[in-house]
């Protein structure tokens, strides 16, 4: 990848770390869990903030500004209407330590912006939450991300390293398309993505480029792939776009140009067979451009449409 900068930015250092997140959470009997840190109010258990715990790495969303602002709102609401109990968290009892504590492994989002809201005031002590059976394993959670997701979709990039991650546990493809929902074809593109190099996921993740077309530039120029997406994205922002489409990459603009300019091509090419020294010049290029004029020539030829025969009288038949 050539344009690859050696530089690590805070997203890639977000995306190494869940990629490679390996952590095993030491279970913590229920029992211990209801007499220590738990209350039951209302059929629903309620947890003491302190006492809930986020794995670093653990989650996949990139904490990009979309994410951030995300939080922001979720955060605002908190604060303006509290915390609603119809949207419990769900977490995995476990010991840091010694001391019985809740690790989150769903609602991330709400749990950042939970405590971005009390930093700022507001007065919540104890969240509803939904507590996961103890033999709840990793593979599970991580397959929950996707199947379980009732907030924000995943981006294809935190998608990707979902999946990324399940190989990492000894899943085939297949039972990955399976468990999470997709296609296989889908997953095994989501892989491409999740090995792209640093600038191209990136450009994905920030949502100037798709993951459908960075994969199939990817496929089509390899270590290339980087320079045809700069070179696409920079025509796109010349012409006030944010985002990259097929259309803005270099190719599609050469295909678009030699549509335009064909009758003019066509011409000069005639022109050149007229020369009296055509018959001088290399017998591949004279070949080369006798059967483009050729093939232009046949294609001008007008088709009559199948199964209609032209009338050669010139009038109609009498009956």
């Amino acid at each position: 990848m050539k344009n690859d900068s050696t530089e690590c930015t805070d997203i890639d250092r977000q995306f190494q770390g869940v990629l490679e997140f390996q952590t095993e959470i030491v279970p913590a009997s229920h029992k211990t869990l209801m007499n220590s840190i738990v209350a039951v109010k209302a059929e629903m258990l309620m947890v003491d903030v302190n006492d809930l715990r986020v794995l670093d790495g653990f989650n996949p969303r990139i904490q990009d500004e979309r994410y951030h602002a995300h939080v922001r709102t979720i955060a605002d609401s908190i604060k303006e209407n509290g915390y609603y109990p119809d949207k419990p968290l769900a977490g995995y009892g476990g010991l840091d330590g010694r001391k019985p504590v809740i690790y989150v492994t769903d609602g991330f989002c709400r749990t950042a912006a939970l405590k971005l809201a009390i930093s700022e005031g507001a007065p919540i002590s104890e969240v509803p939450l939904v507590l996961k059976d103890k033999s709840t394993t990793m593979e599970d959670l991580t397959v929950a991300f996707v199947v379980s997701n009732k907030g924000k979709n995943l981006t294809p990039m935190e998608l990707a390293i979902v999946c990324k991650r399940l190989v990492g546990f000894g899943w085939t493809v297949q039972r990955i398309a399976e468990k999470v929902q997709i296609t296989v074809e889908y997953v095994s593109q989501l892989l491409t993505l999740a090995g792209a190099p640093r600038h191209i996921r990136e450009m994905v993740q920030s949502g100037e480029v798709t993951a459908a077309l960075a994969i199939e530039t990817m496929r089509k120029h390899g270590a290339d792939a980087g320079e045809a997406l700069n070179a696409g994205l920079a025509a796109a922002k010349a012409t006030g776009k944010t985002r990259l489409t097929k259309k803005f990459m270099p190719a599609q603009v050469q295909r678009k140009f030699f549509i335009k300019n064909a009758p003019q091509m066509f011409s000069v090419m005639e022109r050149i067979r007229a020369l009296a020294s055509y018959g001088a010049m290399p017998p591949d290029i004279r070949s080369a451009i006798d059967d483009l004029v050729k093939g232009a020539a046949i294609a001008a030829e007008p088709k009559s449409e199948p199964g209609v025969k032209g009338n050669t009288s010139g009038s109609e038949a009498n009956p």
